[in-house]
């Protein structure tokens, strides 16, 4: 499906289906260069060390915890205009994100 494209408002209401459908069914967009999808309460990637992976909560995700990337994160909240977890580097072949509470879109550049 298009999920890009040269419509930006279209490109955004996709986040939007995802988020409404991620505990019905598993939704992934993907593309030559990126995957993006709703995180788990605990989601492990299997990574090339230097991959830039980005954490954007949806609106709001509390209690994420990294290990695996460069900038880690401990028990720490994330919230759209707020504060984003943009361009971090995976260190290891193994990246993990847990997540208590709310909703966080992973970008992962492949």
């Amino acid at each position: 499906i298009g999920y890009g494209g040269k419509r930006s408002d279209h490109f955004l209401n996709n986040f939007s289906v995802m988020k409404r459908y991620r505990n019905k069914c598993s939704i992934k967009l993907t593309d030559k260069e990126n995957e993006i999808f709703f995180a788990g309460k605990i989601t492990e990637l299997e990574c090339k060390i230097g991959d830039t992976i980005s954490l954007l909560a949806m609106p709001k995700a509390e209690g994420i915890t990294t290990s695996g990337l460069q900038y880690p994160l401990k028990k720490e909240k994330l919230e759209f205009g707020i504060r984003e977890g943009a361009l971090n580097k995976a260190v290891s072949n193994k990246v993990r994100i847990e997540i208590k509470k709310g909703d966080l879109l992973v970008f992962r550049k492949v």
